[in-house]
């Protein structure tokens, strides 16, 4: 109800006292009091000390009762108690003061404002009830047509007057619902991104790495730990160039260029994954990965960058040390294994070594074979690069050499597949390649069914040579697939099947096709068997 607005207050009987009655009370009485000075007949008038009483009793009525507790029906009993009161003004009056029946004016309009059309019809009654009560009292009828005229000419006009209110407070109330549901919407949405603002502050602030957004128009937000990122690299969010002096590669000296770190990269639109460096100053580094992706919306209007940073020091610092072990382990053990290789030689070409003495030496001689390739695998491993002595020259001669250079009993599983084709030179290392080769023949023989051929098949792909080697082996999960480059590893069925090695070949594999400037890619199937792909560039005519 638009007129009182009823509520859960106390205060909202005041409201409903000044809104609707007051009005009503200042007129009725600004007319009594005018008239008992003007008019000297009206003053011992019980019509008009009547409708006076009656009109000051519901004004009394309406500030006093609580009508926030009241239904809208309610306050019509007040309205209807105006109407009589002003009935009894203006049955007083209406002989000096025409216009006192303009007080019927009151109680009708905010009945038809501040209620439903239904009550418009009360008002109406009301009017009409005012117009025919001098009838009502005389016990007559109008006798002629002007006071046919008198009587309706009231009560016409005022149901113009509350339609027009009416139709003006249905308007009023249907806005002020939309107004209302308009609020309540944006309220909800307000709190909402009220929430989701906290939301992504504890998540900011939980999540163990540093996290940042840098919008278009250069506005920032970040965690602690991207702020203690950005000022070891030398710089503070939100001020470009978002680059420093204390971000180096993985030497830990050699600095990156400012256009070559990641952020920048990242702010200039382009998406960096996993960009490792080392930052801050030299007796206090930190080892970060960044990664920076876009943000757009639905339109594609870039909205920012975000930047996330991993701190992987401990990790970083553990390889390192596991390499430098690898070195100096693998070099220690080389060292007296040659010279157990020489004297082992020296034994095998004594012209009075016994022959049962020289059976047990092949033993010996085996296994210092076997030491001396794992040894060779562990310096491989360790090493920081591969150097390569490139020469041209066809893929598939090597290919069949590295399987004519396995086991008699073995080479017999290996099924070739255009490895005689012309055209397929490369600039390779023989040595290293064919060391490649050779691992990825063995394990694929190790790996697969006793009774089931192995498939090495050559062939050309665009600017790309590319040899694939299959096996009908156990086959690898996604999981095991993730880390089969990784040094050390093992999958579960190397280790079930006790197959010997340090899980360092397809790690040695990748290396060496990399420094060529190819790559190895591994897919598999659980249970149904694994395909490595080497690919190679073909050289530049």
């Amino acid at each position: 109800m638009v007129v009182f607005e009823r509520g859960t207050i106390r205060q909202r009987r005041f409201v409903v006292f000044v809104r609707a009655q007051l009005p009503l009370l200042v007129g009725t009485t600004f007319v009594i009091v005018s008239s008992l000075f003007v008019v000297p007949e009206v003053r011992g008038d019980v019509f008009l000390l009547i409708g006076g009483l009656v009109i000051v009793a519901s004004c009394v009525v309406g500030l006093l009762v609580p009508w926030h507790k009241i239904n809208a029906p309610g306050l019509v009993v007040l309205a209807i108690a105006d109407v009589i009161g002003v009935a009894f003004v203006r049955e007083s009056l209406f002989p000096y003061v025409p216009s006192v029946e303009i007080l019927a004016i009151f109680p009708v309009l905010w009945l038809a404002y501040g209620f439903t059309q239904w009550v418009v019809v009360a008002a109406v009654a009301g009017t009409i009830f005012i117009a025919a009560f001098p009838y009502l009292v005389a016990w007559t009828v109008p006798q002629s047509g002007l006071e046919w005229l008198n009587l309706l000419t009231l009560p016409v006009l005022v149901i113009g007057i509350a339609v027009l209110a009416n139709l003006a407070a249905e308007e009023l109330r249907t806005r002020r619902a939309r107004l209302i549901h308009a609020f309540e919407v944006q309220q909800a949405a307000l709190e909402e991104a009220q929430d989701n603002s906290v939301i992504s502050r504890s998540i900011l602030d939980t999540v163990q790495a540093g996290i940042a957004f840098v919008a278009e128009d250069g506005e920032s937000i970040a965690n602690d730990r991207a702020l203690k990122v950005a000022a070891a690299i030398g710089f503070k969010p939100g001020r470009p160039p978002y680059s420093g002096e204390r971000m180096y590669g993985s030497d830990r000296v050699t600095p990156i260029a400012p256009d070559e770190q990641p952020i920048p990269r990242g702010l200039a639109g382009e998406t960096v994954e996993e960009h490792f460096a080392w930052v801050g100053g030299a007796h206090r580094q930190s080892a970060i990965i960044t990664s920076t992706s876009p943000v757009r919306r639905d339109t594609g209007e870039l909205l920012g960058t975000v930047i996330v940073m991993h701190d992987v020091t401990d990790l970083a610092e553990a390889i390192e040390i596991r390499e430098q072990f690898l070195r100096t382990a693998s070099h220690e053990l080389r060292t007296p294994l040659t010279a157990a290789v020489g004297y082992l030689d020296l034994l095998e070409e004594d012209p009075d070594l016994p022959p049962r003495l020289a059976a047990r030496l092949d033993t010996v001689r085996r296994g210092m074979e076997r030491l001396t390739t794992r040894i060779a695998e562990l310096i491989a491993a360790s090493d920081d690069g591969v150097e390569l002595q490139p020469v041209r020259m066809g893929v598939g001669q090597l290919v069949e050499d590295s399987i004519d250079s396995l086991d008699p009993a073995l080479r017999g599983r290996v099924m070739r597949f255009g490895t005689d084709g012309p055209g397929l030179e490369a600039d390779v290392d023989p040595r290293r390649l064919s060391q490649a080769i050779g691992e990825l023949l063995t394990n694929a023989i190790k790996f697969g069914e006793d009774d089931m051929p192995v498939v090495a098949r050559l062939s050309g792909a665009g600017e790309s040579i590319e040899l694939q080697i299959t096996d009908t082996g156990p086959g690898m999960s996604r999981a095991e697939l993730t880390r089969a480059f990784d040094s050390f590893y093992r999958a579960p069925a190397a280790r079930a099947q006790a197959i010997q090695g340090f899980g360092l070949g397809l790690h040695i594999v990748r290396n060496i096709f990399r420094a060529h400037g190819g790559d190895v890619e591994l897919r598999s199937e659980v249970g149904v068997g694994t395909t490595v792909i080497c690919r190679l560039p073909r050289p530049v005519v």
